[in-house]
């Protein structure tokens, strides 16, 4: 079955299907689903948790042989697969349908992917799914959508915002749904009666300027290795999260490779800016940047977002997060790469 994400706590309210598919790319979104289902599994006495990142080395055969094996103590398990592209390819999609047709009240699986294409819907192993499982699809929520979401999170979270102070928040966080929730989380800790003005909301702005986000990715993208350096470091130590970070540099690395590329075919920049809504302040900054940064040292950086990907999501052998994220940074800004390839 395909479920709406505002149906699914309803749905778990209720049931607990053995095979879901969260699909989408926007992070908050799929994480708070996840975490949605992985409380109901705790809840059924799904104890055991076993949770794989599915690259093209993945062995699909322990799919197959966790879910026929019995647990030493005969608990429950929750097997997790992270499918970035949504491809598990020939032999994936072979042991997702015959897990599906040999389920368990013992076994639940959760595939996590990105946002699948209409095509991808079509595939045996997303329709064997949807036979005995659900399907939730996370849509991004819009630029235009922005505002009302702001809206809806800070009502669950008993906050109340004019409409300055949701206009403010959302030109600050730029359409980062995890960056507006935290700037909310703050707001809360900063407003204890609940009531948010625009001037706490420009306060609480000012309060984290001096390691702001967006700071970073500008020294990143003028070539200032040091100065961005520092205030990574900042940024780590006033506690902002990995992921948090990493969604801001690729951001700018999607629309840097974009402009390298549209240069090296002669099309002019002006569709990418629009795409991406690029403000016009910084459109001369990125152009300067596609020019600087070579094709190879673009390639490099996007191995090294995935490796930085991975290690946030708990697979250690690629290295510390904030150890990736410093050689992301000095790349970006044009110090050559001293990370061995993965």
């Amino acid at each position: 079955m395909k479920l709406k994400p505002e149906q699914l706590k309803s749905h778990l309210s209720n049931q607990l299907l053995p095979v879901y598919l969260i699909n989408g790319d926007e992070a908050l979104l799929v994480q708070e689903s996840c975490d949605e289902i992985r409380k109901k599994c705790r809840s059924e006495g799904f104890t055991e948790r076993l949770s794989w990142h599915a690259d093209r080395q993945f062995d699909w055969n322990q799919l197959l042989e966790e879910a026929g094996s019995l647990s030493l103590f005969g608990d429950k398990k929750i097997i997790e697969i992270r499918i970035d592209n949504g491809k598990p390819g020939d032999k994936g999609s072979k042991a997702i349908d015959q897990f599906c047709q040999t389920t368990s009240e013992d076994t639940v699986l959760l595939i996590i992917t990105g946002r699948l294409d209409a095509s991808t819907q079509k595939r045996k192993w997303v329709t064997a799914i949807d036979k005995v499982g659900a399907q939730i699809t996370l849509w991004p929520v819009s630029g235009d959508q922005l505002p009302g979401w702001i809206q809806a999170r800070s009502r669950q979270m008993g906050l109340s915002l004019d409409k300055e102070s949701i206009a403010l928040l959302t030109e600050r966080v730029e359409g980062n749904l995890l960056a507006a929730k935290q700037e909310l989380e703050k707001l809360a800790l900063l407003c204890p009666d609940g009531n948010i003005t625009a001037e706490q909301v420009t306060q609480s702005v000012a309060d984290s300027a001096r390691f702001d986000i967006f700071n970073l990715t500008d020294e990143c993208i003028k070539g200032v290795p040091k100065h961005a350096l520092h205030v990574l470091q900042g940024l780590k130590s006033e506690g902002t999260e990995p992921p948090v970070i990493l969604w801001a540099l690729t951001r700018d690395l999607r629309v840097i490779y974009e402009l390298s590329n549209a240069s090296r075919l002669g099309q002019p920049p002006k569709a990418i800016f629009s795409a991406h809504r690029v403000i016009s302040k910084r459109q001369n900054l990125l152009s300067r940047t596609a020019s600087r940064v070579s094709h190879h040292q673009l390639n490099q950086l996007i191995k090294l977002s995935e490796r930085i990907d991975q290690s946030i999501k708990g697979n250690k052998q690629h290295g510390s997060s904030w150890e990736l994220l410093a050689e992301f940074v000095l790349l970006l800004s044009g110090q050559p790469s001293h990370l061995t390839p993965n």
